[in-house]
């Protein structure tokens, strides 16, 4: 099984708006991502520097290609989640909806959930197995893109 992942480093480093759904997270950019997973998620492309595609890679990959494209194959569009996305930076109360990368969760197990994140140009950057009762008591709030105030 593959554990863990890169995405702490991933965020710590992005150069965008970052959206959490626990945070703040426009139903627009939401629809635009699930559009994004349905259009991807039957033509999904690891991307590596170290190996050749579709091939695990313990370098900057904790997941298996083939558990990953099993799971696709099975999830109901229903039960996805769309719990971050990243966009080019935005000087304005309006989000941008160039999206750069999103996060989706959907069930794996009964205890475990599959999670992937997929770059804008339907390849994946990074996917594990978490823990359904991961409640995320380390969510860093500062990292991402608070609800803009509605001035009058």
């Amino acid at each position: 099984m593959f554990r863990g992942s890169n995405h702490k480093k991933c965020a710590d480093t992005f150069k965008g708006d970052l959206y959490h759904k626990d945070v703040y997270m426009p139903k627009q950019l939401i629809n635009l991502a699930t559009e994004m997973f349905i259009k991807f998620r039957n033509n999904t492309e690891f991307k590596c520097d170290h190996v050749d595609n579709n091939k695990d890679c313990d370098k900057c990959h904790s997941y298996s290609v083939e558990l990953i494209k099993e799971s696709l194959a099975k999830v109901d569009i229903k039960d996805i989640n769309i719990f971050e996305i990243g966009t080019w930076y935005s000087p304005n109360d309006e989000p941008n909806t160039d999206i750069i990368k999103f996060g989706v969760r959907f069930p794996y197990n009964q205890e475990e959930d599959v999670i992937i994140f997929y770059n804008s140009d339907g390849t994946v950057r990074t996917a594990w197995l978490n823990y359904k009762v991961d409640n995320h008591k380390t969510l860093d709030r500062t990292k991402y893109v608070k609800r803009p105030i509605k001035r009058k």
